[in-house]
């Protein structure tokens, strides 16, 4: 099944404040993002900050323990 919805994680603090990166996240996986898929500066941004996973047309976000927490809409 294809997305209903195109997922982003919008920047909005931090060196790469207005960035953004689009998400892909296939049925039955998860898909961690850190530090290298945001930004290799920011150290704000944990090596594996947040998880994602789908069923069906939700997305489920998980903060990996980050230091600086993980926020969401």
């Amino acid at each position: 099944p294809v997305l209903q919805f195109n997922p982003v994680l919008s920047v909005l603090s931090g060196e790469n404040v207005g960035g953004s990166v689009p998400l892909s996240v296939p049925e039955g996986e998860t898909l961690t993002l850190g530090r290298s898929q945001i930004s290799e500066e920011d150290l704000t941004i944990g090596r594996e900050h947040i998880a994602l996973w789908r069923r069906g047309d939700a997305l489920f976000v998980r903060d990996q323990g980050s230091k600086n927490g993980t926020f969401l809409n």
